[in-house]
């Protein structure tokens, strides 16, 4: 069962796609059990898990898994929000789902566009905070 990084720290960037990592299926057949961990850094915006089944994908070979019955997670989750920290906007929280999926690809996807001005600086970028890295164990 390896384990990989579909994001390392990912520092003041607006939105990011991850690389493609192997999936459970690029080994051959299985129960296509995955398990992510996704840890952030007072963070804001979403992240979208994708999967292809497609040997070498293409930008179209590319699908959603649905975490929590949704295709994406949005951050801050209300469950984390302590609303008596002045100042305090993003979740600094690490959490797990797991899924099933035989796929041959997976990669983590990253945005904010709904929440920055197209005209963001890095500083504004910073303050909206950053993944620190998504793993996925299968």
């Amino acid at each position: 069962m390896p384990t990989v990084k579909l994001i390392t720290a990912m520092g003041a960037v607006r939105d990011l796609v991850g690389e493609p990592q192997p999936a459970a299926g690029y080994y051959g057949p299985t129960k296509g059990i995955h398990t992510i961990v996704i840890r952030t850094l007072n963070f804001r915006g979403r992240v979208q898990i994708e999967a292809s089944l497609a040997s070498q994908p293409t930008d179209a070979d590319w699908f959603t898994i649905q975490l929590e019955g949704r295709p994406y997670l949005e951050f801050p989750m209300a469950r984390y929000r302590r609303t008596t920290e002045p100042g305090w906007w993003g979740d600094s929280v690490t959490i797990g789902y797991t899924f099933s999926v035989n796929a041959n690809w997976l990669r983590a996807v990253v945005t904010r566009d709904y929440l920055l001005p197209p005209n963001a600086t890095e500083q504004m970028i910073q303050y909206y905070g950053q993944i620190d890295n998504i793993m996925v164990k299968y």
